[in-house]
């Protein structure tokens, strides 16, 4: 008997925004096209500048300020509150939702490090949460100064590390986390990393700390207590493609830039089905009760070990108790893959 060659699916059909869509959600849709093109118009209007003659006795002392002198990044930033509280933020958080939850006191009479998780494709709810103050980060936690902290080679394009300053962030390099910490401030580190985004898939929870032993050596060092924060939801907002060009694409990423882009699919500014913009749905940061930690200046393997169970095993705490609340379309449950 012959077998029949399957037949090829249509793509699916563009499904557009109707007109009658309320202003407020438009506006919404701006506030997050915006993000997504932010850096791309900023480094853009660098090298716009940067064609006219007349800007360079000021561009160059600026760039070598930049490459020789400066930095600011692990120094403890130079936050902009003016840049954080711009209404375009409570306009991008809206639009998934982005919502932050209080489980506990975080006494601002010592340092912290908040451990975000999980990484997701680009942690758009550590930007929303902790870059900005559209959720009220820092009226549920008043007296906690917390640094968003990301890779040390995005501070290093001019103009855009101007705005990652003003917008809160540090580097993550450990100097950096030194420095933050010794002044008795507060870090925030997405801790999966690029790693844990080459992973992320919508409705999973698949986490890369089993290995991560750095931040809690750190803690230990300085006596900063641990945050765990779970944020559900935080790799659902997009479609990932797994394919062979998808792999290329996060390596290349990863190579050059330090970051793992998976291929990616989401909705358009004016459809609901094709593009890159991510799907409009909830994303729901809960901070879980501080974990005390000792001051042990030179920790030893053993300690860093248990101190580290000590955390997941809270993660896991918060996991659990929110899980059917803000993860009822969960296809998985947690899991520690690496």
């Amino acid at each position: 008997m012959a077998t029949q060659t399957p037949q090829p699916q249509e793509p699916e059909k563009v499904k557009w925004a109707p007109l009658s869509v309320p202003i407020e959600r438009r506006v919404q849709t701006l506030a997050v096209l915006f993000w997504a093109l932010q850096f791309f118009i900023i480094l853009g209007a660098f090298f716009l500048l940067a064609l006219f003659p007349s800007t360079w006795p000021v561009l160059i002392p600026y760039v070598c300020w930049v490459v020789f002198i400066d930095r600011a990044e692990r120094k403890g930033g130079r936050r902009v509150e003016a840049l954080r509280n711009m209404p375009i933020w409570t306009w991008f958080v809206d639009y998934f939702p982005i919502r932050l939850h209080k489980t506990a006191d975080v006494p601002p009479t010592r340092p912290y490090i908040f451990g975000y998780h999980p990484h997701g494709v680009i942690s758009l709810g550590a930007w929303g949460n902790f870059a900005t103050n559209a959720t009220g980060f820092s009226k549920l936690f008043p007296g906690i100064k917390l640094h968003l902290c990301t890779l040390d080679p995005n501070f290093r394009w001019p103009f855009t590390r101007e705005y990652l300053l003003g917008m809160g962030l540090v580097s993550v390099d450990r100097k950096s986390l030194e420095y933050v910490l010794h002044k008795g401030e507060s870090a925030m580190i997405v801790i999966g990393g690029a790693e844990e985004a080459a992973k992320a898939r919508p409705f999973t929870n698949d986490l890369v700390l089993g290995r991560r032993f750095g931040f809690v050596k750190l803690a230990l060092r300085y006596g900063a207590w641990l945050v765990p924060v779970f944020s559900f939801g935080e790799g659902d907002i997009w479609d990932i493609k797994e394919s062979e060009t998808g792999d290329k694409i996060s390596h290349w990423t990863k190579k050059y830039f330090g970051v793992t882009l998976p291929l990616i699919f989401g909705r358009g500014v004016f459809n609901y089905n094709y593009g890159i913009m991510p799907y409009r749905r909830a994303i729901n940061t809960v901070v879980g009760e501080p974990l005390e930690m000792p001051h042990i200046p030179e920790p030893t393997e053993e300690q860093v070990r248990e101190h580290h169970d000590r955390y997941v095993a809270a993660l896991k705490k918060v996991w659990d108790a929110n899980k059917d609340v803000y993860a009822k379309q969960r296809r998985r449950s947690l899991r520690l893959v690496e």
